[in-house]
């Protein structure tokens, strides 16, 4: 399915990694009319051509790059790297298919030697695997039909477009190969998808080398290339979309090492990135891809925008064009920069670069007398991987002053609004040939959410236009109602609620009061403000009576009150509510156990949480816990309490388990063993307290039975 893209006038383009004299290759017709104008540069090697495509090679280079629609060596067509089919080439004899064609579903053909070692990660491999759903793979036959995602342990594959294809139906094309003592070719030609369909084809291949054949280009080993992509998904898709779509890339099979391209679910030339959304399949229309996965896997930016193929004609002097170019890292987390040579082009400017895992260049060109002409404006996209990896992109701009078209595109809708919004932003007039956005998507409209300039490119008859328009996104209005949420005992009282420290234009409380600040008694109270940008936001908050909402949450030993800017005050319940000296902070942390409750005061608001029981346990304050025993531990009647050595002043608590002290008394004299009653204890357990002369504490559990 053909990209809406612009208007592509040169047959083809051989683009060097230098910059060095360009080729360029013209129609007949415009390099005999450019010629008679004095148009030609004389830096530029010009050949003009018919309508067949004539066949070049690219010179070697030692920088691991790739060139989207360049000519590939090896005598392969200018901007056309898909390989014809021809007598040298075979049906893929599917295992449990009907040959000469071996239709199949789901099939896979039997090992085929290659005459060639085929280097993946590090491993030389000597056979392969075709199979039927656009992959090969080189640890056995894969049939798998839902396309995941790499890094997967399942399978050592490469895979050119892995997705459900399905050539039963005599209306879809074959799969292909070809294999020599060098390369091979394996070529999946118009093929259909699940269920028997023949609706939408796809065009596709692979070629994999020893690393040396100059079919690719010199120092890679694998490349990806792109005929009319139409589908992505067959079984669980709808109408070719949807589902689980298709995968592009090269997977290792120790769930670690890969290249993922992309995955493909939707039709359209939206791409994001390898690891972003499902992308719009005919991104990949009249694409390739290359690079050497022998000894690394970093693989070279992929270049979305502009083709070496394509030549935009600029018809009217006066008349604006952008060119973006954006270049995104396959591998997640490495970055991009781009470089942009204009070639001396006139009234050419570089307006923005952005670099990043996804990086982009725009450059506007204003087409006037002094640069009519064909044009070249070269982009550069390079990673910073091991080792570094970079995309070449030549944009051949044909500037023709002589043409007139009654082309004028103008973008309308909204150009400002708050943040968390989005506007939809139209093109007119409606019924040019073809629109493409800065957006990268094509059509009418386009949706955008974020400050910036955005642009469409509409062609009319051969011609391309550009119409600008800038977007600004205002701060949203993000209200916070700040006060105490309470009220004092009694009817009538008040308490005092405000907007945060930001400033708005208007404020208005669901009470009608249009203050910053409000006065109020319990209920729900809204405050909507508009900020300077006409942005509007709320917030909302519960005043309820302060009288038996005051309470405490317990960690461990530690009890914090749940208001928070308030004035505190602990006290111990069980010691008559006293308050404990210096205990005046939101969290308290008992040393003892017992029953504590704090007192909040807010203004002249004030209220006591209920007692929460704390048992400390595990608390040694002391360095003779090991020395002390407690026997017998459970007991009937009595139990006795022995010291390593004699203490004296030793005060022996008892407490039930909600905190309860139920027995205190303080032994002058000094003893080295202290006899406890059963007493009024019931059954159950309790905790003994001993505090020391010097202050120290230990708490010991004891079981009455």
């Amino acid at each position: 399915m053909k990209k809406n893209l612009l208007s592509i006038l040169l047959i083809g383009t051989v683009s060097f990694q230098t910059f060095s004299q360009s080729k360029i290759f013209l129609p007949n017709a415009v390099y005999n009319r450019m010629k008679a104008k004095g148009e030609l540069k004389p830096d530029v090697q010009y050949i003009p051509v018919g309508d067949h495509q004539p066949t070049a090679a690219l010179p070697a280079t030692q920088q691991r790059s790739h060139t989207v629609n360049q000519e590939k060596g090896g005598g392969l067509p200018v901007c056309n790297c898909i390989v014809p089919i021809d007598n040298t080439f075979s049906v893929a004899e599917f295992n449990g298919a009907t040959p000469p064609d071996y239709r199949s579903d789901d099939g896979s053909t039997s090992a085929k030697t290659i005459p060639f070692d085929f280097c993946l990660f590090g491993t030389n491999y000597t056979q392969i695997y075709i199979n039927n759903n656009g992959n090969i793979t080189l640890d056995g036959a894969y049939g798998g039909y839902s396309a995941t995602g790499f890094p997967s342990s399942s399978f050592v594959m490469v895979a050119p477009f892995w997705a459900d294809v399905d050539t039963r139906n005599p209306g879809s094309g074959l799969v292909y190969y070809k294999i020599t003592p060098t390369y091979a070719i394996i070529k999946w030609d118009g093929v259909a998808r699940y269920d028997s369909t023949s609706d939408l084809l796809n065009t596709f291949q692979v070629i994999i080398t020893d690393g040396n054949d100059p079919v690719l280009p010199f120092g890679n080993n694998i490349s990806f290339c792109y005929g009319d992509m139409q589908w992505t998904t067959g079984y669980g898709g709808t109408a070719g979309f949807g589902g689980s779509g298709a995968t592009v890339g090269v997977n290792k099979g120790d769930g670690i090492a890969s290249i993922q391209i992309g995955q493909f679910n939707a039709p359209g030339i939206a791409y994001d990135g390898s690891f972003g959304n499902y992308d719009g399949v005919d991104f990949l229309d009249k694409q390739s891809f290359y690079s050497n996965f022998c000894v690394g896997t970093n693989m070279a930016p992929v270049a979305s925008g502009l083709s070496n193929c394509d030549t935009i004609k600029m018809c009217g002097t006066g008349d604006t064009l952008y060119l973006k170019e954006e270049f995104l890292a396959p591998e997640a987390g490495q970055n991009t920069t781009v470089s942009v040579n204009l070639n001396g082009t006139p009234n050419a400017t570089v307006i923005s670069n952005v670099s990043g895992n996804s990086a982009y260049a725009i450059v506007r060109i204003i087409a006037t007398a002094a640069n009519a002409g064909v044009h070249t404006i070269t982009f550069i996209g390079t990673d910073n991987g091991i080792p570094v990896g970079s995309t070449i992109i030549n944009s051949n701009i044909f500037v023709d002053t002589s043409s007139v078209t009654a082309l004028n595109p103008h973008i309308s809708g909204t150009t400002q609004f708050c943040q968390g919004d989005s506007s939809v932003l139209s093109v007119t007039p409606t019924t040019y040939d073809n629109y493409v956005w800065s957006t990268v998507s094509s059509g009418l409209s386009t949706t955008v959410n974020a400050s910036g300039m955005y642009f469409v490119t509409a062609t009319l008859n051969g011609c391309s236009k550009s119409a600008s328009t800038q977007v600004t996104v205002h701060p949203a209005a993000t209200p916070s109602i700040s006060g105490f949420p309470f009220t004092c005992s009694g009817s009538g009282n008040v308490t005092m609620l405000y907007s945060d420290s930001l400033i708005y234009n208007s404020y208005l409380w669901s009470n009608t009061n249009t203050n910053d600040t409000i006065y109020t008694g319990t209920g729900i109270y809204y405050l909507t403000v508009i900020n300077a940008f006409g942005c509007t936001g709320s917030d909302t908050i519960t005043v309820t009576p302060i009288a038996g909402n005051v309470m405490t949450t317990l960690a461990g030993n530690t009890i914090t009150a749940n208001f928070s800017g308030a004035m505190y005050q602990w006290i111990n319940c069980s010691a008559g509510n006293t308050p404990i000296p210096g205990e005046t902070n939101q969290s308290y942390t008992a040393v003892a156990s017992g029953n504590y409750a704090v007192i909040v005061t807010n203004g002249v608001c004030t209220d006591t949480s209920a007692c929460t029981a704390i048992v400390v346990t595990g608390i040694h304050e002391n360095n003779f816990n090991n020395t002390v025993t407690i026997a017998p531990n459970p007991f009937t009647y009595q139990t006795v309490i022995t010291f390593g050595e004699e203490q004296k002043n030793c005060t022996v608590k008892i407490l039930d388990v909600l905190g309860k002290e139920i027995f205190s008394k303080v032994f002058e004299e000094r003893k080295k063993q202290i006899i406890i009653d059963k007493g009024e204890m019931t059954k159950g357990i309790y905790f003994i307290q001993l505090i020391m002369e010097n202050k120290s504490v230990m708490n010991k559990k004891i079981i009455v039975q």
